[in-house]
């Protein structure tokens, strides 16, 4: 595996999906997020290809035990990447308590900081 270093711009896209309604003759809106970003390899040239990619949600900054995984591999095109989370392991129920996204490509570490959700 390369070693690969990456700068990654975090956006979520349909927070909104990330509460369950209140009503119960509401159908459960699934919680699902979308990570989008861009990673270069150590050269600082943008990855193209499949990458596998292991994302996990952590209810602290740093060290701790991840709440969820998931894995993905995940098609690079000039760097840029898009995947949605939580489509095959569901995310646990968000509480207004701070989260945070750990990301790690290939057999690299977790990339630092997590990024605050």
């Amino acid at each position: 595996m390369r070693t690969v270093i990456a700068v990654v711009v975090i956006a979520l896209a349909g927070v909104g999906g990330l509460a369950r309604p209140a009503r119960a003759a509401q159908q459960d809106v699934p919680a699902l997020f979308t990570q989008t970003g861009r990673l270069f390899d150590a050269s600082q040239q943008p990855v193209t290809g499949p990458l596998p990619m292991v994302f996990a949600l952590y209810d602290v900054p740093s060290g701790g035990t991840a709440l969820w995984t998931e894995t993905h591999t995940v098609m690079f095109d000039d760097g840029y990447f898009v995947v949605g989370l939580g489509g095959t392991v569901p995310l646990p129920t968000f509480d207004g308590t701070p989260k945070y996204l750990g990301i790690r490509v290939g057999a690299d570490p977790e990339m630092t900081p997590r990024e605050e959700l």
